[in-house]
């Protein structure tokens, strides 16, 4: 029996003893799990933008007039290609009353003149014709403006439409 209870004893001391590691390797493990999340947490922590464009939705007739100058994404439905970073610019008046003239070019690939009346002060503006569209929206930051939107030319085939070019820009005044 003193052979059983020395084996009991010895077991028992070998069981406590694993059982002590385990307990350790497991609080080692959950700490480096800790340590590695929070300086993950940490490291996606971003510095706030200061990117403050909110649209213009009480803006008048006279805040869409002026020069606005930028690039856009340029796509060519013929060849089936988007060029990147093409320089736009959009003239827009008011020849009179809630009329809006817009001239649109695209360096060497559009030039294209919308008329329209605007009837409302909503941020958004979009003329819709038998062959070409535009569609922009007008977003202010202090005293800037940003026109974004897509210009569209096209063709219908057997109607189906068939875009010929079209420009996708955020541009500013």
């Amino acid at each position: 029996m003193n052979v059983q209870v020395a084996f009991f004893i010895f077991m028992e001391f070998v069981f406590a003893n694993t059982f002590t590691n385990f307990v350790k390797m497991v609080i080692r493990f959950s700490f480096v799990i800790f340590i590695y999340s929070f300086l993950a947490t940490l490291s996606s922590c971003q510095k706030e933008s200061t990117d403050n464009w909110s649209f213009c939705a009480e803006c008048d007739i006279s805040e869409w007039v002026g020069e606005f100058v930028g690039v856009g994404d340029y796509y060519s439905g013929s060849l089936d290609e988007t060029e990147y970073d093409v320089p736009v610019s959009i003239s827009i008046e008011n020849p009179s009353g809630k009329v809006l003239k817009i001239i649109a070019v695209v360096e060497n690939k559009i030039s294209t003149t919308f008329t329209s009346t605007k009837n409302d002060n909503t941020y958004y503006f979009r003329i819709n014709g038998s062959s070409k569209s535009i569609d922009i929206n007008l977003s202010k930051n202090n005293n800037n403006y940003k026109l974004s939107g897509t210009i569209k030319l096209f063709h219908f085939e057997n109607d189906i439409l068939k875009i010929d070019q079209s420009i996708s820009f955020d541009i500013f005044r």
